[in-house]
């Protein structure tokens, strides 16, 4: 699919969704409820992925200090940086997606489905099959 309508659903359609939402929970129960949860839900997932962020960036460094390739700390950095974004914009629907990236149960699910893409997207593009791809957080299971 080409990139200016995935640009352009992006930074017009999901900021007049999101507006549109706000605005129906407004209407279900006040404008103060609906302020009260964009407020709640940047201030808890900025705390959220400041912790989370922290934690990431330890095991980065332990990694690094053991000699390690820290490729799925970085993976876990990149969804917390890119989720806390997300919390830090007011919406519901960006707040949900923030906040799946954060949680280390959910960014693990998530990490999954993107190791799973890339390989699809890697045996595509040079004709390989049956491509894995293991996570640090793979050997655990």
């Amino acid at each position: 699919m080409p990139l200016l309508p995935i640009i352009l659903l992006l930074f017009v359609g999901l900021p007049i969704l999101e507006i549109y939402l706000l605005l129906k929970l407004g209407q279900a129960t006040s404008a103060e409820v609906a302020i009260a949860v964009v407020l709640g839900t940047g201030i808890a997932g900025g705390l959220l992925a400041r912790s989370q962020g922290l934690r990431v960036l330890l095991r980065l460094r332990n990694d690094i200090n053991n000699h390690k390739l820290p490729a799925d700390a970085l993976i876990d950095g990149a969804f917390v940086l890119v989720g806390g974004a997300l919390l830090l914009t007011p919406g519901l629907i960006t707040d949900t997606a923030g906040f799946l990236m954060v949680i280390p149960a959910t960014r693990k699910f998530l990490k999954k489905l993107l190791r799973k893409l890339l390989a699809a997207k890697f045996a595509a593009a040079y004709g390989i099959k049956n491509v894995h791809f293991t996570l640090k957080d793979d050997d655990k299971q």
